[in-house]
């Protein structure tokens, strides 16, 4: 039977909204939760993914924590983690264990809904997540000083534009 993703969303939404952890947030685009704490920006998104069709969807839980952070790379620095002046922190989450940095298959944070059955499932263990992961992650971040961390541009990323010398083998 093949899975829309409406539902999707505004089960997301109907999970999340109501939690007392997420009290006082605003919705940001369709599926986005926000607030700013002083000059730390937080935000809970449900992502998804482009190998999504009718029967299959695939998406993941994202958490972030944004700080401002003008400065010059003298190299591409991902979106994901420099974005229009702002350094971001992301978290996402695999239903049921915990927290994790990449949202990959192998790691658990991208789950595939195949049917109205698993989307029933995924939103069950939400509220639990909630408690035991999200709302502690989001707590620890809400200061300037917690949220902020000196990025460290990849020693690759660095090689390939010829600011430093490639290492042998690489």
């Amino acid at each position: 039977m093949p899975i829309e993703f409406d539902p999707i969303e505004s089960g997301f939404m109907e999970v999340f909204r109501p939690h007392p952890a997420f009290s006082g947030w605003r919705k940001k685009r369709k599926r986005c939760l926000w607030r700013a704490v002083g000059d730390v920006e937080q935000g809970v998104e449900l992502v998804r993914y482009k190998d999504s069709f009718e029967n299959r969807q695939h998406v993941s839980v994202s958490l972030y924590v944004s700080v401002p952070c003008e400065r010059e790379w003298p190299v591409y620095v991902p979106a994901e983690v420099w974005h229009k002046g702002r350094l971001y922190r992301r978290a996402y989450l695999v239903p049921g264990e915990s927290l994790v940095s990449e949202p990959t298959l192998g790691s658990g944070a991208t789950i595939a809904l195949t049917s109205p059955e698993d989307l029933a499932a995924w939103l069950a263990t939400l509220p639990a997540d909630i408690d035991r992961h999200i709302a502690p992650w989001f707590a620890q971040y809400q200061t300037l000083e917690a949220a902020s961390y000196e990025y460290q541009i990849p020693r690759w990323r660095l090689e390939q534009a010829g600011l430093i010398p490639r290492t042998p083998g690489s």
